[in-house]
């Protein structure tokens, strides 16, 4: 995973973290790019550490106290790129509330990868696999070894209905635009 630290991420990430190693999966690129906080957001972000663990586990972050998983700049789409053709495995936490698909989750789809996921709506559309896909709860993420385990092939033809030139013959009236809804689609 590569992201940025916003709506208190890292918190989500350090329990994945525990979980994985707890797994013994400890093989990993989760990467996050410390959010920038001026002068009076930390002050009271300085505060509000003292009060709860987990402010104090996420301001630890943000000041650089985890820097096997910070990042100081965003990186390039290149290295972005080979990062994720080495990986087997992509974790995609979205923002609450999300129901459409991150690009994160798109360009792992189209790398064959599986992914292990906080949108609760991603099994709906109907070109994700329910065999490369978990949905996690991101409060109370519950990860299983199996799901690493089992490296079955993860090409879904339905996928491909997403190619530019599919949208052409769309946009030209050649083909009837898709349903990518799954409770749409088995009506």
């Amino acid at each position: 995973m590569i992201g940025t630290n916003h709506d208190r991420r890292f918190l989500f990430i350090n329990k994945i973290i525990k979980q994985l190693n707890r797994l013994n999966i400890d093989n990993n690129y989760i990467k996050l790019l410390k959010a920038k906080l001026g002068t009076n957001f930390q002050l009271i972000k300085s505060i509000f550490r003292f009060l709860s663990s987990s402010y104090r586990l996420n301001n630890d972050f943000n000041l650089g106290k985890m820097p096997n998983y910070t990042l100081e700049s965003p990186i390039g789409i290149a290295e972005y790129n080979a990062i994720m053709q080495q990986s087997k495995f992509v974790l995609d936490d979205v923002r609450p509330g999300q129901s459409g698909l991150a690009p994160r989750f798109i360009w792992a789809l189209a790398n064959n990868k599986k992914i292990v996921t906080t949108n609760q709506y991603a099994e709906q559309y109907t070109f994700v696999s329910e065999d490369s896909v978990v949905i996690i709860n991101r409060n109370n993420p519950k990860l299983t070894k199996s799901f690493f385990v089992d490296q079955n092939s993860l090409t879904d033809d339905n996928f491909y209905s997403l190619e530019i030139s599919n949208w052409v013959r769309i946009l030209i009236a050649e083909k009837p635009v898709p349903i990518y809804d799954r409770s749409m689609h088995d009506k």
